[in-house]
């Protein structure tokens, strides 16, 4: 990723997965052809690291948050990693698939994940 135009990309975290943080935006031009030029590389689907079922009910108790907190489209968690859209979080066997309109750079979003117990 870091070689085909995301520089600030991370290295996987001890669990698996990757932190995006707020430095990088899954939606732009850059990240789409970065991860198309790495496909070949990502793991497969269905394999690596997999969520613990606590994880998974975490996982859903934060997205009915962010719901709560002004944010009514946002998905539950999916244990696969399936397109369309792109990722907002992936960890642990988790992925979170936000609408293209989504920005996790904002404020609001920053207030609501605070208040939902992440970062």
């Amino acid at each position: 990723m870091r070689g085909h135009g995301v520089p600030s990309f991370p290295d996987p975290a001890a669990g698996g997965g990757f932190d995006l943080g707020s430095g990088i935006d899954p939606r732009s031009p850059a990240f789409k052809s970065a991860r198309r030029a790495c496909a070949q590389l990502a793991p497969e689907r269905g394999g690596g690291v997999q969520a613990s079922e606590s994880q998974f009910l975490a996982a859903l108790r934060f997205a009915k948050c962010m719901r709560a907190h002004g944010f009514p489209d946002f998905p539950d968690p999916t244990r696969v990693d399936s397109p369309p859209g792109p990722i907002l979080i992936v960890g642990q066997g988790l992925f979170f698939r936000v609408s293209p309109t989504f920005d996790p750079n904002t404020s609001a979003v920053n207030r609501a994940v605070a208040a939902c117990g992440v970062r």
